[in-house]
């Protein structure tokens, strides 16, 4: 939940400036709670058929979108950001804490 709590916080900032909504992409199917949850701060673009998008299709979906919450199966690299210039953020739905243990160390 770390993810979405920064994703609020990038969301509130922008509102400052405009009063759109920002635009994040939910790439494998997670919990309808959390959906609904993350449709309350922001405009999403879902998948919850739980099929992975191929790289080509990852990018075009991606396109205009601020925020990604992506499955550790998403590869978001070098090529996908270069090609998507409004995206600020990305969040991974994983298990375990110890890579921001590692981070505050």
């Amino acid at each position: 939940m770390i993810g979405i709590w920064i994703l609020d916080f990038l969301n509130r900032m922008v509102r400052v400036e405009n009063t759109m909504r920002l635009k994040v992409l939910i790439t494998r199917k997670i919990f309808d709670e959390v959906i609904a949850f993350v449709k309350s701060h922001f405009e999403v673009d879902d998948n919850q058929s739980d099929i992975s998008f191929p790289p080509n299709t990852l990018i075009q979906r991606l396109q205009k979108k601020a925020g990604a919450i992506i499955l550790l199966t998403d590869r978001i690299d070098e090529a996908v950001l270069s090609q998507c210039p409004d995206l600020k953020i990305v969040c991974n739905i994983a298990g375990g804490y110890k890579k921001i243990y590692d981070l505050l160390r």
